[in-house]
């Protein structure tokens, strides 16, 4: 129910729950599909509830995998700023955040990610998983 309502960005929803149960955002895996609220204000507010910025789904995919295939500049600043890994490698793809931008045509993406100091091949990326 957070995830789908941070998600969907009712704000007054999530607050609501976190009232009662403020821990919350530590104790829930948001699903790849829904990787975060849809705006700062309830990102904050589960932040500021201990969301982990660098949780992974399943598959090893962050919150900033998915902002970085989405072209969410905003989000995934915001996710930085609170400690996201740039260099997180998710399981499926063996790709960072910056891989994900190039695969999905983020150019803008692209160049944010490298101006907050991503790295484009790590040495032991498998070379198809490159972002180049």
């Amino acid at each position: 129910a957070l995830a789908n309502a941070a998600g969907e960005g009712h704000q007054s929803f999530v607050r609501l729950m976190l009232k009662y149960h403020p821990r919350l955002p530590c104790e829930v895996s948001f699903p790849s599909w829904l990787a975060c609220g849809k705006n700062r204000q309830i990102n904050q507010m589960l932040f500021d509830h201990g969301m982990n910025p660098s949780q992974a789904d399943w598959m090893g995919a962050t919150v900033l995998h998915q902002l970085a295939r989405k072209g969410d500049i905003d989000l995934a600043e915001q996710f930085l700023d609170q400690g996201a890994n740039i260099h997180a490698r998710d399981d499926d793809l063996r790709s960072t955040p910056l891989g994900w931008a190039a695969k999905h045509g983020q150019a803008n993406m692209v160049k944010f990610l490298l101006k907050r100091g991503a790295i484009k091949v790590h040495p032991d990326d498998p070379e198809w998983a490159t972002p180049i």
